[in-house]
């Protein structure tokens, strides 16, 4: 882990400690948000200033969406392929 996360760690440790988990966990979403930000803006100087640019890797295949693939084969088709899986978020006991 780098010095910095290190550094974040420590005070969502030191708020879970005053405040609770829930404070810390929330510190710790807005920092990653912050930075997703801060990085996509980085990107964006640097392809401005002409040091990057945003090039195709590779390719990849995807399938259609639910309302396509009902639209080319039907409900009762799509009933029959689909699958299932769950869908999990974080909930807070108070």
């Amino acid at each position: 882990m780098s010095k910095l996360a290190l550094q974040h760690a420590s005070l969502a440790h030191d708020i879970a400690m005053r405040e609770g988990m829930r404070e810390a966990h929330g510190y710790l979403t807005a920092v990653a948000k912050e930075l997703a930000a801060l990085i996509k803006a980085h990107e964006a100087e640097a392809i401005e200033l002409g040091l990057a640019e945003k090039y195709v890797d590779h390719y990849r295949e995807n399938a259609p969406s639910k309302a396509r693939y009902i639209e080319l084969h039907g409900e009762a088709a799509f009933d029959e392929a689909k699958t299932i899986s769950p869908v999990t978020k974080l909930r807070w006991h108070d």
